[in-house]
């Protein structure tokens, strides 16, 4: 049995972080999958805890699960991560994520080390670009947890807006991953198509819901565009942008998947894909399985 693919997420993420502590618990967890001894690795797990002892019994039991066949449960594994990792807001927002009933197989492709990969290159290139964005406008962005990464790496930012087609991820965005953030709607997601954005010299018109219901189109002045799901649709949204603002865009080489339709099979072929009038960063990175171009510039 292999362990969960978020777990390497999580190991990636938490490096990241520099936080030694939570990287090092999951390091433990995943080796007990490879141990020859898996009996000592489960010893050293419970010899390692230092926890709240008033707790530890239902974490040694969980530990001693890890020695059966049966896959573990999500809800169940980050309750345990949660308990001997007490200070982890990210363990929080998992938990919250399994409590609510949201399809797990989201959260797990997010934080696959793919995913988490990604999303660390994108924020080290965009702080070396600049440490400071004013309005940042998420195209595609999912579940908004992009901020999670710009927060780790100090990038600062005044405002983000998060354009998903997704009722569930847009709720995800806002109440779980963002939370912190929705106040004042400093970051808030706004469940549109980006390709129904209307761009300006200046600014776009970002539709937002009120608290009471209401649908109102707010004026938003990105400076920082990012699409990291640019494999998910053709390059209208790119050439609707009229906006002097960097763009960073992402995608991959994985054709196979049904949902991409317009992946690219190297950096050259993207640039031909998002002609931009200036580069400030292209690259790929290999990843498990893949390959994933990024292209940072203006248009």
């Amino acid at each position: 049995m292999k362990p969960p693919s978020w777990l390497y997420g999580l190991q990636d993420y938490f490096d990241f972080e520099d936080d030694f502590v939570a990287k090092l618990f999951v390091d433990q967890l995943i080796s007990v999958y490879f141990s020859d001894n898996k009996a000592n690795s489960v010893k050293n797990l419970c010899l390692a805890d230092s926890g709240d002892p008033n707790e530890k019994l239902p974490r040694f039991n969980f530990y001693f699960k890890l020695l059966d066949e049966n896959p573990i449960d999500f809800v169940e594994t980050v309750s345990i991560m949660r308990k001997r990792l007490t200070d982890v807001p990210l363990l929080d927002y998992f938990h919250k994520y399994g409590r609510r009933g949201y399809n797990q197989k989201f959260l797990e492709d997010a934080f696959s080390r793919g995913q988490v990969s990604s999303k660390i290159w994108l924020a080290k290139e965009l702080k070396k670009i600049s440490n400071k964005y004013d309005n940042i406008l998420l195209c595609a962005g999912w579940m908004g947890q992009a901020t999670l990464y710009f927060d780790a790496c100090g990038i600062e930012y005044d405002n983000i807006r998060n354009i998903d087609l997704d009722v569930d991820a847009c709720d995800i965005s806002d109440h779980i991953f963002n939370m912190d953030k929705i106040e004042g709607w400093r970051m808030v997601a706004s469940n549109s198509d980006i390709n129904d954005l209307v761009h300006y010299n200046d600014h776009c018109v970002v539709p937002l819901v009120t608290g009471d219901g209401r649908n109102i189109d707010t004026r938003f002045e990105p400076d920082l565009i990012v699409n990291t799901s640019s494999e998910h649709m053709d390059e209208s949204w790119f050439y609707n942008i009229k906006i002097d603002a960097i763009v960073a865009i992402q995608s991959n080489n994985l054709l196979d998947v049904k949902e991409h339709v317009n992946c690219v099979t190297s950096i050259d072929a993207m640039k031909k894909k998002f002609k931009l009038s200036e580069i400030l960063y292209e690259g790929e990175i290999q990843l498990p399985g893949y390959k994933r171009f990024m292209l940072i510039g203006r248009k």
